[in-house]
């Protein structure tokens, strides 16, 4: 290997260093939001990661911003309620006292600021939230509220598995008004654990977690209807009165569904809610989950072009080699590998190729034909220039 091919590999190679060494979640060192179900206050937070959380990494939710950030779109969400405090400062309206922390936690992966000090964000940090105090006892009333309000988006991050004549009204007049709701697919305690009765409704968007690796947070129980994955193991969020939490599950998971909903019912503000939830379904990518739903890709669901069909290309965060290998630690040492090889391949193709060419001066080799020129930019519909090659959706509205 000469050495100007090793001038050209190293940078490559330090790069792939950093990337192994960075870790698939700092949350260890932040507190865990206690089960809502515990009836306990959370304790106030006082640890905050510097670093950007693994969800973000997935997601990049800065590559859809200089389209769409939220703004303009009013999120509901019915939870435990929401406090108004430090990245969240001016975004809320609604109730603000929030013994359990859930809601303030949810509605800091929609909404949550740029801050200094940190590198978490909300995935739709232009939007504003409604909190609407709700359990499953009172969510047809909360979302007959939300509705009074004009919420573009309602976000129900406990599981309803109890139907009532009234829960369906409430269901069947957002759908009327345009309003697509977000909600767990089923809970994340129980044995079984109980799925919410909204599936299968017009107008709802059934969630549930996927971890660092792609796979289940729980396995679906039987009978429940999945539509879209979200990442929904060791999230990073706000704690009620300051500081970070981490937390696990689908009633977590809905936070960063409804704020793609958000972005892209700013940008696509004539969609109907069927269509937003079709958007989000056929954009998804793939991932090892033990069903066929696919795991949101903010970008690709805002960018769509109406009736192509090219592949989406999967956000690719790798994670941490772990000390001691086991199952995860083996399939992450073997995605690093690949990466590596991949990156080394295409390095040493240019440094032969870009050569030979230079010295032909830049013609087509003998024998070969040049290859048809692609369609110029001018020729591309502009969703499709914004978008990030190779991810675009697949028969969206």
């Amino acid at each position: 290997m000469s050495r100007v091919l090793l001038r050209r590999l190293l940078p490559v190679l330090g790069a792939l260093a950093v990337l192994v060494a960075t870790p698939a979640a700092a949350a260890d060192e932040l507190p865990e939001l206690p089960n809502t179900a515990s009836g306990k206050c959370v304790d106030v937070s006082k640890a905050t990661l510097a670093d950007k959380p693994w969800a973000q990494r997935t997601l990049l939710p800065e590559r859809v911003w200089p389209l769409a950030n939220g703004a303009g779109v009013l999120v509901a969400v019915l939870d435990s309620g929401v406090h108004g405090e430090g990245q969240l400062a001016g975004v809320v309206t609604g109730s603000g006292n929030d013994c359990a922390g859930h809601g303030t936690f949810v509605a800091s992966l929609i909404a949550a600021r740029p801050a200094a000090n940190t590198g978490f964000v909300g995935l739709a940090p232009g939007a504003t939230v409604l909190s609407v105090p709700a359990n499953w006892t009172n969510a047809a009333a909360a979302i007959t509220t939300a509705l009074s309000m004009r919420a573009s988006v309602i976000c129900l991050s406990a599981v309803v598995s109890q139907d009532s004549p009234e829960l369906q009204a409430a269901v069947a007049l957002a759908a009327k008004q345009g309003v697509p709701i977000v909600t767990p697919a089923f809970a994340d305690t129980g044995n079984p654990a109980p799925v919410s009765v909204l599936q299968r409704m017009s107008g709802v968007i059934t969630v549930a977690g996927v971890d660092p690796d792609g796979q289940d947070v729980i396995k679906p129980p039987a009978g429940a209807v999945v539509d879209v994955y979200a990442p929904g193991k060791a999230i990073v969020g706000l704690g009620p009165r300051g500081g970070q939490l981490v937390a696990t599950g689908a009633g977590v998971a809905t936070g960063f569904v409804a704020a793609t909903v958000a972005l892209v019912r700013q940008y696509r503000p004539e969609l109907t809610p069927t269509q937003l939830k079709q958007r989000l379904i056929v954009t998804g990518y793939q991932q090892n989950t033990g069903t066929a739903a696919r795991t949101i890709d903010p970008l690709a669901a805002v960018t769509a072009v109406a009736g192509t069909r090219a592949p989406v290309a999967v956000p690719v965060y790798v994670s941490a080699v772990p000390e001691t290998p086991g199952p995860g630690g083996r399939t992450t040492a073997l995605i690093v590998l690949a990466v590596s090889a991949g990156v080394i391949a295409a390095a040493v193709s240019v440094s032969v190729v870009v050569p030979r060419a230079s010295r032909r001066g830049w013609r087509a080799a003998s024998g070969h034909r040049p290859a048809p020129l692609s369609p110029s930019a001018s020729d591309t519909p502009r969703d499709e220039r914004s978008a990030v090659p190779g991810r675009r959706g697949a028969g969206v509205a």
